[in-house]
């Protein structure tokens, strides 16, 4: 083997080992980072998995409070009609028709009453009528022997209707049975509608009692029905939720089933059953996954793009070193002359002078030599120009990879800016959810008020009429005691003769000053009722009453005149004089009270129209209420998304960041071993 092809060889496996060596590192690094990503990868599906469970249970947890919220408030509406018809049924007896007038007052749908046995006596429901309320709900016992005040019941179905109807019962303040309010509870299944609204992914909500007993069932449209509303359920799941108070979660595919206990006073009182199409809430982790994917790929169509360019690379200079070794073959002591400035990297030598008859190996290595040195010079000024186009490419390379790198640092930034932007959104949408609900609540009980109030203003209205007709009858009754005193004046000279007919008119006169004084004491208890509107009203009763005492005083002093009246029949001429004139006055009192009566029931007729009109005002304004409180649930649900969205695309431009920095490192790094080649190049004169 000659030094020439031993020279090729060693370099050939040198330039192979360098080549393989690189080879191994990149394949080494490829390798670590498929591993990093898969990481990357499993972690983020994980987190991902995380984060939908605890949206899901988060969105299970606000129905259900939801729930509970809405049955409190129907519960004190139900409790405040019980005590209303507790209270009117200890003052008076009540008929069916009363129930339903008190019923359609507070908002119940039937109002009942039992006897002291438990028996349904008087009802809004004839069907209910007979029946015993103990034996329908033991628990009730309570109220009948004093041991219990309220029994509050859960949601129940009527089978015949399908109804849902809540029932709330209360003693009978005299001891005689049970007062019980029934309110149809069709607002749950409104309300449960609401949340199944396009995009927050919830096909289906079902809502079971303690019994097993479907009571709602609410379907996204094209969804079919798992249960029928009263169905009863054998679920091994409803009943794990009834017994550990604890939710189940289960997610296959692209589905998940949540079983929520809504609990009431520390007991499950219902199971909320949703079925939820997860696919929106993986949406982000999917898009983080395929920006991991497309990395990747990138970094390995990088690498395999270098190692060609290595391989390429090495193919050249070996090609060149052949060269090389070739023409470097000259006479001896010339080439090693020559060689020498070459060492030194004077390549401006001179050619070896061979003489044309010589055919020896000496000729044949100088005239190489010659060749060699002549290729040597072309081949350091093409190194050193591809050196020059190397160092400007790898500059360029270096430039946009900063570029590029301070963009990603930038999209970073801004992405974190917008994540903190979308966690303060979230937060003021929760907060203004919650007063759009408080609002919500207080409109609600302003209507239920101004309704109590327009009632109590009719029925004033009416007491005032009343009122109004009885002055016009003790106007006629002091017109006639007033002709009564003018003739008993006329025929005072005859009082002996006629003492026992005018001992009947002061008896009817007794009676009139009695039942005047009755009807002034009930005109006084309705403006009592009537509260500060009826203020006036009761001076004027009052006013009434004094009269109707003075009547009867007077009636009582024409008993005593009759007893005198043989022998002091001129003092009674004088007294029935002045009895006239107090009469007079009453009778001017009497027209100034009826006018006060119209003034009052006009007035409380204008007050009933008002009142009319704010209630419609404020029927319209739950509407919007209610319109603007789903409107921000929906709102705070897309916040929550765009949240977590954004933080998910903020952790992969993060990643992106990374690699951009590594790539930019890599140009650097070519950059300077260009860099070094022309230093190498610059040692040579040519």
């Amino acid at each position: 083997m000659t030094l020439k092809t031993r020279m090729i060889l060693l370099t050939s496996i040198f330039i192979a080992l360098i080549i393989g060596l690189t080879s191994i590192l990149q394949w080494g690094q490829t390798t670590r980072l498929k591993e990093q990503t898969e990481s990357v990868r499993k972690e983020l599906d994980s987190n991902s998995e995380k984060s939908v469970k605890s949206t899901l249970t988060e969105q299970a947890s606000e129905i259900s409070n939801h729930l509970i919220i809405l049955e409190q408030q129907i519960d004190k509406n139900m409790l405040n009609a019980a005590y209303t018809l507790q209270q009117i049924d200890s003052k008076q007896k009540l008929s069916n028709k009363d129930l339903e007038k008190i019923a359609k007052q507070t908002g119940m749908t039937d109002l009942l009453l039992t006897d002291s046995k438990g028996v349904f006596t008087y009802s809004t429901d004839s069907a209910s009528l007979g029946f015993n309320l103990v034996e329908l709900d033991p628990a009730s016992k309570g109220l009948l022997n004093g041991t219990k005040e309220i029994q509050k019941g859960p949601l129940k179905l009527k089978q015949e209707t399908g109804e849902i109807f809540k029932f709330l019962s209360v003693p009978r303040l005299d001891g005689k049975g049970i007062a019980e309010s029934a309110l149809n509870a069709e607002v749950f299944e409104d309300s449960l509608a609401h949340f199944i609204q396009k995009g927050n992914g919830i096909e289906a909500l079902y809502l079971i009692d303690s019994t097993n007993l479907v009571l709602t069932e609410n379907l996204q449209d094209g969804q079919d029905s798992l249960w029928k509303q009263g169905e009863k359920v054998e679920n091994a799941k409803v009943e794990k939720a009834m017994q550990t108070k604890k939710l189940s979660l289960q997610m296959a595919e692209d589905n998940a089933e949540i079983y929520y206990p809504v609990i009431f006073d520390g007991e499950v009182r219902y199971v909320l059953m949703a079925k939820i199409n997860t696919k929106p809430y993986f949406e982000n982790a999917a898009l983080a996954n395929n920006a991991l994917d497309n990395t990747q790929k990138d970094l390995v169509s990088s690498n395999v793009t270098i190692f060609t360019i290595s391989i390429l690379l090495a193919v050249v200079g070996i090609v060149l070193f052949i060269i090389f070794i070739r023409s470097r073959f000259k006479p001896l002591e010339a080439i090693n002359q020559e060689a020498q400035k070459i060492t030194n990297g004077d390549l401006r030598v001179k050619d070896i002078e061979v003489s044309s008859h010589k055919k020896d190996e000496i000729s044949a290595i100088a005239i190489s030599f010659n060749t060699m040195a002549a290729n040597l010079k072309d081949v350091i000024n093409r190194v050193s120009l591809d050196s020059q186009q190397v160092v400007a490419s790898a500059e360029e390379l270096t430039a946009s990879a900063d570029s590029l790198n301070s963009a990603s640092e930038h999209i970073s930034n801004t992405m974190q800016e917008v994540a903190a932007g979308t966690d303060s959104q979230v937060k003021e949408v929760e907060e203004t959810n919650r007063t759009v609900q408080g609002m919500q609540q207080y409109v609600k009980q302003i209507f239920v008020n101004s309704n109590i109030v327009s009632e109590k203003a009719n029925e004033t209205s009416g007491k005032a009429k009343m009122g109004n007709e009885a002055m016009k009858t003790v106007v006629n009754q002091m017109n006639t005691i007033n002709h009564t005193f003018l003739e008993t004046s006329k025929l005072i000279g005859e009082l002996g003769k006629h003492s026992n007919e005018i001992g009947a008119i002061s008896k009817v006169i007794n009676d009139i000053a009695d039942q005047t004084n009755l009807l002034a004491l009930n005109a006084a208890i309705e403006a009592a009722r009537a509260g500060e509107q009826g203020k006036g009203f009761a001076v004027v009763a009052d006013e009434v009453r004094k009269l109707a005492e003075q009547s009867s005083q007077s009636a009582n002093q024409i008993t005593n005149l009759i007893q005198k009246i043989q022998s002091e029949t001129g003092n009674a001429v004088n007294s029935m004089k002045t009895a006239t004139v107090d009469v007079e006055n009453g009778i001017k009192l009497v027209h100034q009270t009826g006018s006060t009566f119209e003034d009052i029931k006009g007035s409380i007729d204008e007050v009933s129209g008002q009142i009319t009109e704010v209630s419609i005002s404020v029927e319209q304004l739950t509407q919007g209420m209610e319109q603007m409180a789903a409107v921000m649930n929906l709102v705070k649900k897309v916040a929550e998304q765009t949240d977590f969205g954004t933080q998910n695309v903020s952790a992969a431009t993060e990643e992106q960041l990374a690699s951009m920095q590594e790539i930019f490192a890599s140009a650097a790094s070519l950059t300077k071993m260009a860099e070094d080649l022309m230093m190498l190049i610059g040692r040579f004169k040519v």
